[in-house]
């Protein structure tokens, strides 16, 4: 799984975090406005709540349409907070009603849920010290009941909530991490993968499964636009110099014509080892022409190029442009049969063959 897709996975389960946060706040306040209306006989109060459940409803929409996470899960916790307050407040006007304040404690794990870890953090700071503040304000009011224990034990249980909502808040973003971390290298290994299975080893240039997978795909095109080129072409007398100088050195010679080679070429022409001391190289839009003049080009720099261990490398070519409807297999064939051609007529030269599938 690459990491775009988990990427949007995440995105999609956020998505299904902030759906279920607002159906469960739509459902919440629906209780509270029953409990208000009917059972408290508290009209107004109700009303207050059904602003609540408005809002949440709306926002609900803009995340529907807008997929605007982080503006939709502020504006809940905003909703959530307004009605927390204003249950705190009463604390330090009601002296029944002294429990209220603990319902902030619920505004920790549902930053963390809807903000992330670090916008949760600094949300259930501001509660805190909101509440604090609150302490301080109402403190000389005579219906104030808080005593500063009373204060420290809702701190104590607050900062517990909050710790346990973090580090869990942050274990989640170390394991994504880890798996985005995890995807990117598995990608990277699976690249690595499928370049070393199309790579000869040898030379670092494509190998022959790459270049007949190239082939098939030019030859099954459909159009008459479809132009391109084979050249194909072996070093001369190259069992000569694995007799004479060893593997080794017949190694490094393989190599060296490789890089003489691929200087030659434009970026879009295929260059790989087809086999032994033989190469093709695939030229897209180029006609028989321009390929002949291309592989004469190379002959000839072969021809000049210093090669290690003192030794003059020559090369034969043969040639063969791409005839409509014609399959691979003849391509390769005519391409073959030119270069058996050039070197019957002596290596180191270039041979066309005739523009007529085989």
């Amino acid at each position: 799984m690459s990491p775009s897709t988990i990427k949007r996975q995440l995105q999609l389960e956020r998505k299904r975090v902030l759906l279920f946060a607002h159906v469960f706040a739509l459902i919440v306040y629906t209780l509270f406005i029953v409990h208000d209306y009917i059972i408290l006989n508290q009209p107004q109060t109700a009303l207050v709540e059904v602003g609540f459940l408005l809002v949440i409803l709306l926002n609900l929409i803009l995340l529907y349409r807008k997929e605007s996470f982080g503006i939709t899960a502020c504006i809940l916790l905003a909703v959530i907070s307004i009605e927390v307050l204003f249950s705190i407040i009463s604390v330090f006007n009601e002296p029944e009603v002294v429990r209220e304040i603990f319902w902030s404690v619920i505004l920790a794990p549902a930053a963390y849920y809807l903000l992330g870890r670090k916008g949760g953090l600094a949300f259930a700071s501001l509660v805190l010290a909101s509440v604090w503040g609150l302490y301080f304000l109402f403190r000389s009011n005579d219906s104030h009941v808080l005593s500063l224990s009373t204060m420290a034990d809702y701190t104590g249980i607050y900062t517990i909530v909050t710790l346990i909502a973090y580090l869990y808040a942050r274990s989640q973003s170390l394991n994504i991490q880890r798996m985005i971390s995890y995807s990117r290298d598995l990608t990277y290994a699976n690249d690595e993968l499928k370049t070393a299975a199309l790579t000869d080893t040898l030379t670092l240039t494509y190998n022959r499964k790459f270049l007949d997978e190239v082939l098939l795909e030019l030859c099954t095109r459909k159009g008459d636009e479809v132009k391109f080129s084979l050249i194909m072409f072996d070093i001369d007398h190259f069992k000569k110099v694995n007799d004479t100088h060893g593997h080794q050195v017949g190694d490094e010679i393989l190599s060296e014509v490789t890089r003489a080679t691929r200087r030659q070429l434009r970026d879009n022409d295929i260059l790989g080892r087809w086999g032994g001391e033989e190469f093709m190289i695939v030229s897209p839009g180029m006609g028989a022409d321009d390929a002949m003049g291309l592989a004469e080009r190379l002959r000839k720099h072969i021809q000049d190029y210093e090669f290690s261990h003192g030794l003059k490398i020559r090369c034969s070519f043969g040639v063969a442009e791409y005839v409509p409807e014609e399959t691979s297999q003849s391509l390769i064939q005519r391409a073959d049969q030119a270069l058996y051609k050039a070197k019957k007529e002596g290596r180191n030269r270039t041979a066309l063959s005739p523009a007529q599938a085989v």
